[in-house]
């Protein structure tokens, strides 16, 4: 019998038998699964357990009896029942019974939940050992997918990427494919990429141990990657039926290895078989994410920016090397592991153990140990939570402790410089301004060093600085360049002399790339990966949010969509181009038109409460006309999930927020139900100076700040 399970994204369909995946299918109903052959491989997706891989005369050993099993255990054969199924997850069982102990000695239960969210399909296997011995056993996945994905192209033009730096070693196997207890590195293409060709399976499998615990499958030729993660599972086999040229290729994440040549293994001395003692459960996740190249965008009121597209390398998104050693610039497993566990907390979005387990699909005694390592550093605390409809004991949720660290942020604005203290979950403590007379860059610094020396009088345990700064900078050296109207201030090496000063971990950004940070990690957008946030002030600002990650260009400056013209005859900007968006409708321009036509002197919000009034209402309807012409180009090509409106676009009437987004609705090209929403910004208008703090807690959840070794 099969199960179909879908969302908006996916449509995933298993069967009962061994619950193996069937069919894999996107929104625009394409199939990413081989859907079996019988000339070579007839499978599509089984999941291998008790064993994986073959035994020797397909033979084992266990407390001197021999038990016979075939290749990849018995699951792939045996029917599983159905304990659960709701519209985008499902649930099977196998429990043992007297047809398993004939090949396996164990009491067991198995069951296996498949879950969509979003592109992504999670797998997690549980095994609960319901024997009064301890048990050994395997499991792992052993998916195909089919090459090509997308027409016109062919398998040589696909590869699997590693990721950056990564040392595996390949397993050496016999010719009839069992292993030789030999191992040796495997050589990639720029050090990441496995080029594929069929030859590369005439030998059968490649097995690596050592590997990063994520690989995409990719071609620079195409627009979609599958992308498989198994953060707990030591092995990884990739392979396709040997010395044919068949269009499809299997990633196996796998626990455990075949049996040695020549060796009939005994289950209890076999060191990489997991083993469970009675009454013990085992869990692991691992997935499979379905990804496009897409154009995606983050736009914030005050300065738009030119879309950019991510692409297969991802460089747009957060990539992180986890790896055994410690090779330049990367990231171990443990880093991440660390940093993802405190994402889940700082951010609210896990408060449990076990929603921390089931979340990241790492086994519970690995949670639990990060977690008492967090309480015992004093960053992560317990507290009951009050529920007022409660038999018994309020349940115990984590929360960042009081005594952790601090961190600051620092915002160079146009007018002024801010500051602020915040906890590492964003919780902000003080804030200061220096309002700007004359202006060097000298003076910026000394105010800037004047703004943390206050912070640090009430906080002594500072982690680190986050600066956002009005553009353009330089991301990559930290260097303000040349903004206008800033009192001629040029090319101030900000980052670097806080850095020196203080003594510090300094991170540097645009403001706006900041304030996308900060709604991502804490705000509005934390469920999208795509999103726009447009933030009027007195240009028109924007930071893209693609993948879940705050775009940056591979020349380390910020996007600069306030400068798109919307007329290619209109109005002369600064910038030398005609009709750019901000010269139309930024919060400046458009106050200066209601002075003219109203006679009066008024903040820019105050204007909208006399919106009513006949020349007030058509020059405020002329900004909103303008914004969504801008919008709608980028919606045309990027797609981005939601709009949210950032700095002046809080002093919005909530009926002229429904207007931007019925236009853009109205007007964007795909009129296919579907609704992009126009929300504002979670933090209003400090999101800009929260996000210069955020940056300092991002680089904690990506592993690359360790505050806690």
């Amino acid at each position: 019998m099969n199960y179909t399970i879908s969302n908006e994204k996916l449509t995933l369909v298993v069967s009962s038998k061994g619950g193996e995946f069937q069919s894999v299918k996107d929104a625009e109903g394409q199939e990413y699964l081989w859907q079996g052959d019988a000339a070579t491989w007839t499978d599509r997706g089984p999941n291998l357990f008790p064993y994986i891989g073959r035994m020797t005369e397909k033979s084992y050993k266990y407390q001197d009896t021999v038990y016979h099993m075939d290749i990849h255990g018995f699951l792939p054969y045996d029917e599983m029942e159905l304990v659960e199924q709701r519209a985008d997850s499902l649930t099977l069982r196998l429990v043992s019974s007297p047809e398993t102990r004939k090949q396996y000695p164990f009491e067991f239960t198995l069951d296996i939940t498949w879950k969509l969210e979003g592109e992504k399909i999670t797998i997690t296997y549980q095994v609960k050992n319901t024997d009064d011995k301890k048990m050994y056993f395997g499991i792992g996945g052993h998916p195909g997918f089919q090459i090509p994905i997308e027409k016109n192209l062919k398998f040589e033009d696909y590869r699997i990427d590693f990721g950056e730096d990564p040392k595996p070693r390949r397993i050496l196997f016999s010719e009839d494919c069992f292993v030789l207890e030999e191992d040796e590195a495997f050589a990639l293409e720029e050090g990441r990429y496995l080029n594929l060709e069929h030859n590369l399976f005439d030998d059968d499998a490649i097995v690596l141990k050592e590997m990063p615990r994520e690989v995409t499958l990719e071609s620079a030729k195409g627009s979609k990657k599958i992308t498989v993660a198994f953060p707990d599972m030591d092995y990884l086999g990739i392979w396709h039926w040997p010395h044919v040229e068949v269009d499809y290729v299997c990633i196996e994440p796998w626990s455990s290895l075949p049996s040695r040549k020549n060796v009939v293994e005994d289950l209890e001395k076999q060191t990489d078989l997991l083993s469970l003692e009675s009454g013990q459960e085992y869990t692991h996740t691992w997935s499979i994410t379905i990804k496009k190249k897409y154009y995606s965008l983050y736009l914030m009121a005050g300065d738009l920016a030119l879309a950019s597209y991510h692409d297969l390398k991802g460089k747009m998104i957060m990539q992180v090397n986890m790896k055994k050693g410690n090779g330049k610039n990367s990231i171990t497993s443990k880093q991440f592991n660390r940093g993802l566990i405190f994402q889940l907390i700082a951010t609210g979005t896990c408060n449990t153990r076990i929603e921390l387990s089931r979340r990241t699909g790492l086994a519970k005694t690995t949670v639990t140990n990060i977690v008492a390592e967090f309480m015992e550093k004093g960053i992560v605390k317990e507290c009951e939570e009050e529920l007022t409809e409660v038999c018994g004991r309020n349940p115990i949720i984590l929360k960042v402790a009081d005594q952790a660290p601090k961190i600051i942020g620092i915002l160079v604005f146009r007018t002024n410089i801010q500051a602020v203290l915040c906890s590492l979950d964003m919780q902000v403590f003080r804030t200061e301004t220096i309002e700007f007379g004359e202006l060097t860059g000298d003076i910026l610094i000394q105010n800037a060093f004047e703004l943390v020396d206050r912070m640090m009088e009430e906080e002594k345990n500072i982690l680190g600085i986050g600066i956002a700064s009005i553009g353009p900078v330089d991301i990559r050296n930290g260097i303000i360049l040349n903004p206008p109207r800033f009192y001629g201030v040029k090319h101030v090496p900000i980052k670097e002399t806080i850095q020196k000063k203080y003594n510090l971990p300094v991170y540097f950004d645009h403001d706006n790339n900041c304030a996308a940070l900060a709604e991502k990690l804490f705000g509005i957008g934390k469920a999208e990966q795509d999103f726009l946030l447009l933030a009027v002030s007195n240009g028109i600002g924007s930071g893209f949010v693609c993948g879940g990650e705050v775009f940056h260009s591979h020349r380390g400056f910020e996007t600069e969509l306030g400068h798109v013209s919307i007329n290619c005859k209109g109005l002369q900007c600064s910038c030398g181009n005609r009709g750019c968006l901000e010269m139309y409708a930024s919060s400046y321009v458009v106050r200066e038109k209601l002075k003219k036509i109203t006679g009066l002197n008024l903040p820019y919000a105050d204007y909208f409460k006399i919106h009513d009034r006949p020349e007030v209402e058509d020059i405020l309807e002329e900004m909103i006309q303008d914004i969504s012409a801008g919008l709608v180009s980028i919606i045309n090509m990027l797609q981005p999930e939601m709009i949210v409106l950032g700095y002046d676009g809080i002093d919005w009437p909530e009926d002229y927020v429904k207007k931007l987004e019925i236009l853009i609705n109205d007007r964007k090209i795909a009129q296919d139900g579907w609704n992009i929403p126009v929300k504002k910004a979670y933090f209003g208008k400090q999101a800009q100076l929260v996000g210069a703090a955020a940056l300092v807690v991002n680089s904690i959840f990506k592993g690359e700040l360790q505050f806690f070794v």
